[in-house]
């Protein structure tokens, strides 16, 4: 694959999660009074609906960055702490990138990640509708940071390395 297309590739999945966000957005308009003033059971399906969704965009971003470690770096973490270890990584630079995230974006992926950890690990009645709205803004203010962090990734990496950075994506 080359440098292009692994940069298109790239671009498409953050296309895919600014379509997600758009989505979440939508969502927590539409139910945005449930979780203020429903009754329990529309309280539990906004809440339901909106942590999944928050859930979902963290996995996409999540795939983003295992296609950088794994094309750029050759390393995707592994073991118990590869969640966290990868966020890790990408917030570090190496000699052959610069990193990709700024520290704004991994707080907030952190907190992503740590929130997925929590919707996939428990039951519906445990998210609080106190809890919901906080997350979606969270995720909401990630995603154009997301979209920064990446334009400032390729200027450096796809942009500045040119003559060289294919060697990156010719590797087996």
């Amino acid at each position: 694959m080359s440098s292009n297309a692994f940069h298109a590739l790239l671009s498409g999945l953050l296309s895919d999660i600014e379509v997600e966000g758009n989505r979440l957005q939508a969502a927590y308009d539409r139910e945005k009074s449930a979780l203020v003033s429903g009754d329990d059971v529309d309280q539990l399906v906004a809440c339901a609906a909106l942590g999944s969704i928050v859930s979902k965009i963290y996995t996409k971003a999540e795939d983003f960055f295992s296609k950088i470690a794994k094309k750029i770096d050759q390393d995707l973490p592994a073991g118990d702490g590869w969640h966290i270890d990868l966020l890790r990584q990408m917030k570090t630079a190496t000699g052959d990138r610069p990193a990709f995230l700024s520290t704004e974006s991994f707080d907030q992926f952190d907190q992503l990640r740590r929130f997925r950890h929590f919707e996939r690990n428990s039951y519906a009645s445990d998210l609080s509708p106190d809890l919901i709205p906080e997350k979606v803004e969270l995720a909401l203010a990630a995603i154009p940071n997301l979209k920064r962090d990446f334009t400032a990734f390729s200027s450096e990496f796809f942009d500045a390395y040119s003559d060289d950075r294919d060697r990156w994506f010719w590797r087996p």
